[in-house]
């Protein structure tokens, strides 16, 4: 009786799973905001590389390649969407999300542990990337007014406006920008990666990781209704990068709250405190897990191209790693 109980249990929740990756993908609204944005798509794309690792299966590899095909075929064939390149990951990670669950659903004994430890941090770090730009939007009503004035003041008592400076290579280098963009749009793969090799190592090594990633975008949404602010490009307008202010002008700026269009989110730098944490618990991982993708100072740089100010959130950064504290060293970076 308990089995028979258990197995129905286990088809509703693999129904339930169905049903909702099933809606989440036929969705016109979702399709438009989330599976054809590059951030969420490559969010949602990184669930396919912790499904991977923890269950390394053919099967599963083919799963993911036959939902996907068929994603597509409706999306595109029936439902008419417009075709965009960043659908194809949204669909492969959705169709890994799913087969994840399942198998977790399925699963029996010890077997069931890791694909839990899987998928309930891939459905988290998912849904924190689709309610990011909700609490930056409710940030940006709350705070009709930023603080860009005095960060750009601190920038340039550093004697040189590094903002402007580093703007200037990325537009000028093509290929420093398309580095940059790569490694900035990377961030999910490089906390994928990191999990993932802990998960399937030492699964106590991996659960702090999980918290100090998951608990780093609430704390900093926190902090950016503390200090608001956007990014010299939206302070400047046409004369960033390649004007910037002079220092005797600089010198007799009031500083003072001003209206600015924009997201929040300049202060603190949560991209690059996701990329030090990777760092940080990439500690006995392999060479390639560990070095390939957590390369801190590309997500710097690449933060003044996002016409953000460089030199205060380099050092709000910096200070994650060189706590040796576990629970300090989530917040180490504010």
């Amino acid at each position: 009786m308990a089995s028979g109980k258990d197995h129905a249990l286990k088809i509703t929740a693999s129904l339930a799973l169905i049903l909702c990756a099933g809606g989440f993908a036929l969705s016109a609204q979702i399709y438009r905001d989330a599976i054809v944005s590059a951030f969420f798509s490559i969010a949602l794309a990184s669930v396919i590389i912790l499904h991977l690792r923890v269950r390394p299966a053919w099967q599963d590899a083919f799963m993911i390649l036959a939902g996907t095909a068929l994603l597509a075929l409706v999306d595109f064939g029936l439902l008419k969407y417009p075709r965009a390149i960043m659908a194809w990951p949204s669909f492969a990670g959705l169709i890994s999300l799913l087969v994840l669950g399942m198998r977790a659903v399925w699963a029996e004994g010890e077997s069931r542990k890791p694909l839990i430890y899987a998928w309930v941090p891939a459905v988290l770090f998912v849904s924190s990337e689709w309610f990011a730009s909700t609490l930056l939007d409710w940030t940006t009503a709350a705070h009709p007014k930023t603080l860009d004035l005095y960060l750009f003041s601190f920038d340039s008592s550093m004697r040189v406006q590094l903002s402007f400076l580093v703007a200037r290579w990325f537009w000028q280098m093509s290929w420093l920008r398309l580095v940059g963009m790569f490694f900035y749009l990377g961030l999910p793969i490089t906390i994928a990666l990191v999990y993932a090799g802990q998960l399937v190592r030492k699964q106590e090594k991996a659960f702090p990781a999980m918290l100090a990633f998951l608990f780093t975008g609430p704390v900093g949404a926190l902090f950016y209704n503390l200090f608001p602010a956007v990014s010299p490009k939206m302070l400047f307008a046409r004369n960033f990068p390649f004007n910037p202010l002079p220092a005797s002008q600089v010198v007799r700026l009031f500083l003072e709250p001003i209206p600015l269009q924009g997201p929040r989110n300049a202060m603190p730098s949560l991209h690059l405190a996701w990329t030090l944490l990777a760092w940080w618990y990439s500690r006995g991982l392999s060479w390639w897990e560990r070095d390939r993708f957590c390369v801190p100072g590309v997500h710097g740089a690449r933060h003044a191209r996002e016409r953000r100010a460089l030199f205060h959130r380099l050092d709000c950064g910096v200070s994650v790693c060189a706590d040796d504290g576990g629970a300090v060293r989530i917040f180490a970076f504010l």
